[in-house]
């Protein structure tokens, strides 16, 4: 399985427990909040939103190492 939809090296990932959601983040500077589900095949995945730490002058505040879920 292959979703491509960081530009640069993902460094953490979490799915959640109950949820059909994972998270992901990567040092191109973005968290992607993904909703998967399986078919008879394979896992897939549709993007729901993305949460970048850049800013209008393209500079990161900080760019995110790690994921996790809080709470439900």
């Amino acid at each position: 399985m292959q979703w491509n939809a960081h530009t640069d090296a993902i460094w953490d990932l979490q799915h959640h427990l109950t949820k059909d959601l994972l998270v992901s983040c990567s040092a191109d500077g973005t968290c992607k909040l993904w909703q998967t589900f399986s078919d008879r095949y394979e896992i897939k995945g549709k993007m729901l939103n993305v949460f970048s730490s850049k800013v209008e002058n393209q500079f990161f505040y900080d760019t995110p190492t790690c994921v996790t879920w809080s709470g439900d």
